[in-house]
């Protein structure tokens, strides 16, 4: 099939990303508030990672669930790690 094949009404994934919170205040809240688990011991393992989704969220001002559960995985899981 080549690109002029395909129908332009056919769906396919809409919208964007699923915001949790753009206001302002919410959105510096959550950047301090990650960028103390950040520091933590039990999360280390995970630092780029959670680096990464801090600037992003710095960088376009909004957070999304996607982002929130990642954040809140890394956290458990080194919970986890750290009782082992």
């Amino acid at each position: 099939m080549k690109l002029d094949e395909l129908d332009d009404n056919a769906g396919g994934p809409s919208g964007g990303p699923d915001i949790v919170t753009e206001d302002p205040r919410a959105v510096m809240e959550y950047l301090e508030d990650l960028e103390t688990l950040i520091e933590e011991d039990h999360v280390q393992y995970a630092r780029e990672t959670l680096e990464g989704i801090y600037e992003s969220i710095r960088m376009k001002m909004y957070v999304t669930r996607g982002q929130m559960r990642a954040v809140g995985n890394i956290d458990d899981g080194g919970q986890k790690r750290k009782s082992w």
